[in-house]
Formats: structure tokens, sequence, C-alpha cells
């Protein structure tokens, strides 16, 4: 991807004349690019090579090319269709053949050495291979520019400014702003005046040199952490209103017979009932519209066993999977792939497919292909706690395999395969934990009252302090979004196990601990 960023950006400079590209026409065939999405290899072209790659003009799909040059030292890769390093690359392909290294410059070791050798006005960045110097005769913004061996820019004036109200400090190597820094930003940039109630707090600007308000909304300011937190983690705050200031948004005077709101949110009732009831929709609709009523409009569901009442404008009944344990738990074996084994807790499929394999535990394994994803909707406003266990076994090593969030909604409870196992979480406080690990056939996450624990095959490998339960959203748990690949053994517990119990999870043992 950054690869291709960098060809991205190549294009872009030279479509806005920025800089002074030597490039070599070509004649193109307009069939081929349009093959090749407008970027054609150089290697399959006469005399050509896979240092270059040519640019087809699209001006009225005429046969004019551009022919470019990769960075040093990276080759084209026809796969991907961007410059790549050589290693990546099928073939005899080597970039020693039809490039030349860059000359090397220089480099900064040393500020200090720099202001010895040319003066206290001159400055440099350590890793860089130019010479800052300010020119305080001309102004206090007033710098130039060079590189070590002496060379200045072809392109520079004989002299640069810093923005409009700045300078140029030589101390720093860099233009700043000249006003100066305030005492309150000297030691955090976050803090908090005399008479300040509980909810406020100020933020300093980069530079210190002055800051603005901040206000934590539905939770209290904690100068310990630099972060908003539960009240009841900050003394003297535990009883703080900090959500007085907003105001609940107005609901229309009139509403029809099939419709209710809720904190200005019209909620209208599913008028087909075939769903039992159990459906509704969200904001405006047009039910003259089939199509943008069955694929544009918001739908919500209540769960199974409840209906939708207008009159509390909320799902109404006990849901027939009530829980009656501590653990929901699915294996997807036989009589149990679209339920759980413990209290038929149901499983939206929504496409994938259980299959009978062996790669993780048991006879069968939910398969994904990259388009469905499955979905619970037991999580659907459901809080996992404060302590909680989360299991699952993958095969696989890319996707979002757990998320509650959908295109509307941010999830508050994310796990992501990327070459690595990734977990995000939000609190009820706004605080973020992040955990990271590779990658394994296990994944399970365990929150106790003081820390989250991330453990790949019954090993922990991250641990982040979480006080607090994740935040919950209205969308079900989603399963496998863009997964490729088994995935199986979901466990799902009330509270946390021990090192020994992931141990258990980890080796396929499908005897759930419960605690009641």
């Amino acid at each position: 991807m950054a690869l291709q960023f960098i060809l991205t950006s190549w294009l872009v400079i030279f479509a806005h004349g920025q800089v002074d590209i030597h490039f070599e026409r070509l004649e193109v065939d307009p069939v081929e690019c349009l093959e090749f999405n407008g970027i054609l290899p150089d290697e399959t072209r006469p005399g050509g090579d896979c240092c270059h790659f040519i640019q087809c003009d699209a001006s009225d799909a005429n046969k004019t090319g551009f022919r470019f040059a990769c960075m040093y030292p990276l080759v084209w890769n026809r796969a991907i269709t961007a410059c790549d390093e050589e290693s990546n690359i099928l073939g005899p392909c080597i970039h020693t053949t039809c490039s030349i290294s860059p000359a090397r410059r220089n480099v900064c070791g040393s500020d200090a050495e720099i202001k010895a050798i040319f003066g206290i006005d001159s400055c440099c960045i350590e890793g860089e291979d130019g010479v800052y110097e300010a020119l305080q005769d001309i102004s206090p913004a007033a710098y130039r520019f060079r590189y070590l061996n002496g060379e200045y820019p072809e392109d520079e004036d004989d002299y640069l400014s810093c923005p409009k109200g700045q300078i140029f400090s030589a101390d720093d190597c860099c233009c700043e702003s000249d006003a100066p820094s305030i005492a309150e930003c000297e030691q955090e940039l976050f803090f908090k005046l005399p008479g300040d109630d509980c909810c406020t707090y100020h933020q300093c600007y980069p530079n210190r040199t002055s800051y603005f308000d901040g206000i934590c909304v539905g939770s209290v300011w904690n100068q310990k952490i630099l972060n908003c937190d539960n009240p009841t983690f900050v003394e003297g705050c535990e009883n703080a209103e900090c959500l007085t200031k907003m105001t609940e948004a107005v609901c229309p005077l009139e509403l029809d017979t099939d419709q209710c709101c809720s904190s200005g949110v019209v909620y209208t009732k599913d008028r087909s009932g075939i769903l039992g009831g159990s459906t509704f929709f969200i904001g405006e609709i047009d039910f003259d519209d089939l199509t943008k009523l069955l694929f544009e409009q918001n739908i919500g569901a209540c769960d199974e066993g409840q209906v939708f009442d207008l009159e509390c404008c909320c799902c109404f009944g006990i849901p027939a999977f009530a829980p009656e344990c501590d653990c929901i738990q699915f294996t997807f074996e036989e009589n149990f792939t679209e339920k759980d084994v413990l209290q038929e807790t149901p499983i939206h499929l929504d496409g994938a497919n259980v299959r009978a394999t062996q790669a993780i535990c048991g006879d069968h394994a939910l398969e994904f292909n990259g388009i469905n994803a499955a979905s619970v909707d037991f999580f659907r406003r459901k809080p996992l706690g404060e302590q909680f266990t989360f299991s699952f076994g993958v095969d696989g090593s890319q996707g979002e395999i757990i998320t509650n969030g959908n295109g509307e909604t941010s999830p508050t409870f994310l796990v992501t395969l990327n070459g690595a196992t990734n977990v995000a979480l939000t609190l009820e406080s706004g605080v973020k934990i992040s955990l990271s690990g590779g990658l394994g056939m296990f994944v399970t996450i365990v929150k106790d009252g003081e820390s989250t624990k991330l453990y790949i095959d019954g090993m922990i490998v991250d641990e982040e302090l979480a006080k607090g339960q994740p935040a919950f959203t209205d969308s079900p748990l989603k399963i496998g979004t863009g997964f490729v690949g088994s995935f199986d053994q979901l466990v799902y517990c009330t509270f946390a196990y021990t090192d020994d119990q992931v141990n258990n999870l980890a080796s396929c043992n499908v005897k759930i601990d419960v605690q009641n």
C-alpha cells in the first residue's frame, strides 16, 4: 500500500508540474492501456526493463504513454501494479541491471558540530543532509537552506521565510511561534485551573504558547491519567454531573399510529408482520419505494422472543435465549450449527457455511469466503461486563474476526487479523484499550476487575490496565467480516478465566467451566 501511495504521489506531482521529472514519450496501444488500467509494465516492451513503468495518457484514449522509473532500488511488480522490492518479484529482474544508485549525501551527525563550524545562527537536523542558517540581519523569520556539501537547491531564492507570525529558531532548527510559552504548559500539555469544575480541563497547543478548553461528557477529568475517566475513580467528583449542558432532541408533535419516538428518533413498527412484529424502521422511511425500503432504510430487529412495542417504544418481552448460566458456547457441531450448546443462543450464519473439518476443534467449523459475515444478536445492546472471557479458534490471517460496529456505528469491541492479532476495546468511560500479539490458532481475551489480557494459543502476549466495562452498541456481534478461513469454538463467559482454564480452551477442551 505504501509503495502504491508513492507511485500515485509521483503521478499527482507530475500532473501539477511541481517538480521537474524527466520522462520519455512512447507509443502505446489504447486497448492494452485499458486492459492494464492505464499503467503498463515496461519490461514487455522491446528494449524495456523492470525498473520502469509506462503511464498511459488517458486523453481521448490516444496512443501516447510516458515512461517513468521506480524509485531506487525498487522494481516494477506487475502483480500489484506498483513499484516493489525486488525480493517480491518472481523472475530474473534485478534492479542493478537497469538503475543506478543515487549519489550519497553527507548527513548531519550533530547540531553542535554544525554550530561549531558555521556559527550559532546555523543548525541541522540529525540524519538529514542539509544546513539551515538564520538570517537575523534580514528578518527574524528569514533563513537559508543548503546541503552539507555546500550546494544550494536549484529552485531556492536568495532566502526563505517562515509563515506569518513565526520566526526561525536556530536552537530548534525550525519555524516556531514568536509568542512566549505560558507557565501552565511548561510541565504537561493537559492541566486544570483553580476554580475548574470536575468536567473541565485545558489542553495546551503543541508549541505551549496557549491552550483551548475541553469538557468531559458523561465522565470527569482525571489529572492523574490526563484523560476523562469514570467519576468513581476521581476523588471529590464521584457525584459530578457532566451532562447538564446536553439537551434531549425533540420528538415530532404528530406521529402515525404505527410510530413512536424516543430521544428525538422516530421508530416505525414493521407493517408486514412477516417476522411476528419484531422488526422496526429507524428514522424517516419511504414505503412507496420498495427497493429503498428493503435495502437502504435503517432496519432494527428485536431479540428472539420479543416484539417491538409502540407504548414503550422499545423491544418488549423476555428473550427466548435468556441466560440460564454464565456462559455460551458455539461448537458448530451437528444439531448445534446455528445455536450454542448451553442455552441455545441463535447465530445467524448469513451465507457462512458449517463444513466438516478437523482444522481447529471437533469435526466441523464455520467457513468464511471473505464476503459473508455471521452475526449474534445476543450481544446487541449487551455490555460484556467488567469481567468476562471471550475466546475462539481461527485458521486465517486477515479480516475483522469480531466487531460490534457497522457502517454507521463505530465498534467498541473489535478483533482483527492483519499479520498479527489486534484487539480494541472502548470502555464506557471513553478510555480505549489496545492489545496486540502474533497469529495463532486460539485467541482468548480475559478481563478481570483491573486489567485486560490477550492470550494466543493459551499464552499471555499482552496486558493493559482497564477498569470499568466496555461500552456496547446497537449493532449485533459480527463474525468474519472480510475474512477467508475457518472459525470455531466461540466461548463467552461473564467471569474471568484463570491461566489454566485458558489453556484448556486452547487445547480444544470443550468442557466449559460454569460458575453457577
